[in-house]
């Protein structure tokens, strides 16, 4: 659980979620990513840490450089396990057409 949690949180900021589009197309570095992304380097470190302590991204050294890439296995599994609380598999796809209990009935019992 407090994986999950770990993750969802490294997903609340814009930021690290455009990082983890790069990241999900090539490996990149520190230097890369904040020309890319046009923010400072200190704060693309940052965001590398929340996504690192999540375990979604991997940082391997290359010299003097280290690029960092999606954990797609983290990844993975983190999304499967979230589906699994939901209730739902990972493999169905798109659910909203699907809703059940008070979601779909309104809070009062009444169908929306």
């Amino acid at each position: 659980m407090a994986d999950l949690v770990s993750f969802h949180k490294a997903l609340a900021s814009s930021s690290r979620l455009r990082i983890l589009s790069l990241l999900g197309q090539r490996s990149l570095c520190v230097n890369a990513l904040a020309r890319l992304l046009g923010i400072s380097q200190p704060a693309v470190s940052q965001h590398l840490e929340v996504l690192k302590r999540a375990r979604l991204v991997v940082g391997e050294r290359t010299g003097t450089m280290i690029h960092y890439r999606l954990d797609r296995n983290q990844a993975k599994f983190v999304v499967d396990s979230t589906a699994l609380l939901l209730g739902q598999s990972s493999q169905t796809g798109h659910t909203c057409g699907k809703a059940t209990g008070v979601a779909a009935r309104g809070r009062k019992g009444q169908s929306k």
